[in-house]
């Protein structure tokens, strides 16, 4: 890859693909090189330009996108492949077809860009649009963790009944009220736990959760945002499936926007921050 990034669209509705390259053009070093109106043709211009990204819809006429990303793969490009579509049925067979990230059709211009940009240093994306419904909550949290399946099901009841009534306090731990914050998930976790706390961000504290990305058994971090400022660290803290918490010195993921999910900082928000968390191990010594 050069100074610039070279992207491939490949969408069988015109006007798809016309707002993507509209989006993508609009950042500095990203340059669409060529479009393709279904997956046949996307192979031809893929082994033609090797562009360093391809954005393609799944769900186009003979070959889908999710065959034209294993095809891709198998041709010994480089290219990194984010998949594109309105259902997230598709997100199991996308992972082992090889592609490099799975967005929401909906996705906002921030999240696109910041996807390209995450996918070009080797992790997967999930959109904050996937992320948002338990199918794909599962089989995100289970990819990460490399752990099996999991049901939100599973959880224990003890843990449930913390999520449901909140952590109790605790002076050990910084009361230091968040906003805004990246979660960053040490590995190894198991998924469940990852389906418990997911589940206490968005019914306790009511946390939008933008898109989350990361690489295989390595961290990875996960954008939240309140509706008002909560002192977020404590309150993990008390969550009986955690294990510490610490908070880091804030840096952007390369791509991402501090707030991703919900507009601009204003009144009452505050610096983003930069969380860690640490789950703890289940009874046969895994985490």
């Amino acid at each position: 890859m050069g100074d610039r990034i070279t992207v491939l669209l490949v969408d069988d509705h015109e006007m798809a693909r016309r707002g993507l390259r509209r989006v993508l053009e609009l950042e500095e070093g990203i340059e669409v090189v060529a479009e393709a109106s279904n997956a046949k043709q996307a192979l031809l211009l893929a082994e033609h330009h090797s562009p360093d990204v391809i954005f393609m819809d799944i769900r186009m006429g003979e070959m889908s996108g999710i065959e034209a990303t294993r095809q891709i793969n198998g041709m010994g490009l480089t290219s990194k492949v984010i998949l594109l579509s309105i259902y997230n049925s598709y997100l199991q067979q996308a992972i082992e077809a090889g592609a490099a990230g799975y967005l929401g059709k909906d996705a906002k211009a921030s999240e696109l860009v910041s996807a390209l940009r995450w996918v070009l240093q080797g992790g997967f994306v999930f959109g904050a649009s996937i992320i948002d419904t338990a199918e794909g909550r599962e089989i995100a949290f289970r990819y990460l963790t490399g752990g099996g399946a999991v049901t939100t099901g599973e959880a224990s009841a003890g843990e449930a009944s913390a999520s449901e009534t909140g952590p109790a306090s605790s002076p050990s731990v910084s009361d230091i009220l968040v906003s805004d914050a990246a979660l960053v998930i040490s590995p190894p976790s198991q998924p469940a736990k990852l389906l418990e706390l997911h589940r206490w961000l968005t019914e306790f504290a009511k946390a939008e959760i933008g898109e989350t990305i990361g690489t295989r058994g390595e961290d990875f971090v996960m954008q939240v945002a309140f509706p008002q400022p909560i002192p977020l660290l404590r309150m993990l803290a008390e969550l009986p499936y955690v294990a510490g918490v610490t908070e880091e010195p804030y840096r952007r993921e390369s791509g991402t926007t501090p707030r991703p999910v919900g507009g601009a900082l204003g009144v009452g928000h505050m610096v983003p921050k930069r969380i860690r968390v640490i789950l703890k191990p289940d009874e046969t010594g895994n985490r």
